[in-house]
């Protein structure tokens, strides 16, 4: 009996843990060890969980993919996430796509974003956003 109390202490501590880190995200959003347990988040593989953080971290995306510690978590959304969500971040991202690419962190986040796309729309917007600035890609 005590060890189903503790585990049912130890999941609402981690629920709480997690409605609070969502709640204060765009304060936390470059926090190093925030986004880590937001990653171990996205691992669980739970939609309804990967949608709620969608929706808190897509108004950082694009300071995320540039930062240390956020392009990890940004690259991890990118694996999780729906189609459609997926669609909002290439969005988000095309306006200062070239610039992510241009950074040492934003470039992982764009390779990642690269690598997960199989929607032929979205490769489409991803050419459009590159192709603008393709000079500036290759002096690099």
């Amino acid at each position: 009996m005590t060890f189903v109390l503790f585990l049912d202490s130890q999941i609402s501590t981690e629920s709480e843990e997690l409605e609070q880190t969502l709640e204060n995200f765009p304060k936390l959003a470059k926090d190093q060890n925030v986004c880590r347990f937001l990653q171990k988040k996205l691992e669980t593989n739970n939609p309804a969980l990967t949608s709620r953080i969608f929706e808190k971290v897509i108004t950082e995306f694009n300071k995320l993919t540039v930062d240390p510690f956020g392009n990890y978590l940004c690259q991890k959304l990118m694996e999780s996430c729906s189609k459609e969500e997926l669609g909002n971040i290439i969005k988000v991202l095309a306006t200062d796509l070239v610039n992510i690419c241009l950074n040492s962190h934003g470039t992982r986040a764009a390779q990642k974003l690269i690598e997960v796309v199989n929607e032929e729309s979205h490769i489409q917007l991803i050419v459009e956003s590159l192709s603008k600035d393709v000079v500036k890609l290759i002096k690099v």
